[in-house]
């Protein structure tokens, strides 16, 4: 009797055993698969915020462009007011602002105009900033990862196109 308690003790021991170690190693297949997906996950996370800046920043730009333009076109001397209502800005109206409203109110709506460009060049400057700290974190990933993202980044941008500066000055005359 004492022989079969003692086997079934060393039976039970066995299996503990083996449960402990298999309970360990299945712990660590879960551990790396886990930091494998809070990877992935993180490294999709950054793609996103990436976009989001990149799509605030070309609206961002946008804008400021279009301030300029309407800077631009305020300074200049040989354009008539009546022709203002007719310059477009890619499909909409440069100026919202009514005939009488450009004419009499000309340096308060330029002093507004500089005003706005300053907003929205700190606004560049801060998307930016935080786009440049997106792609540094980038840097802590695995460096599979982190190539991984930024070829996706990269095909995901519009191509960048060389302007001439006899182009922009032709369009600009127009």
């Amino acid at each position: 009797m004492n022989l079969a308690i003692g086997t079934f003790i060393s039976s039970l021991d066995n299996i503990l055993k083996n449960k402990n170690a298999s309970d360990r190693k299945d712990k660590t297949i879960l551990s790396e698969t886990t930091h494998n997906v809070e990877s992935t996950v993180f490294s999709t996370s950054i793609q996103a915020k990436y976009h989001v800046l990149q799509s605030k920043l070309n609206k961002l730009q946008n804008e400021l462009s279009r301030e300029q333009a309407r800077l631009g076109i305020l300074e200049k001397e040989s354009i008539q007011p009546s022709e203002f209502s007719s310059i477009l800005f890619g499909t909409t109206p440069l100026f919202t602002e009514s005939i009488d409203e450009l004419v009499q109110e000309k340096q308060q709506l330029v002093e507004k105009i500089n005003a706005h460009k300053r907003f929205v060049t700190e606004q560049i400057r801060t998307v930016e900033i935080e786009s440049e700290n997106i792609q540094s974190i980038g840097f802590g990933l695995p460096s599979a990862n982190y190539a991984d993202t930024l070829d996706t980044i990269k095909k995901s941008q519009p191509p960048v196109i060389q302007v001439s500066q006899r182009n922009v000055e032709r369009l600009i005359k127009d």
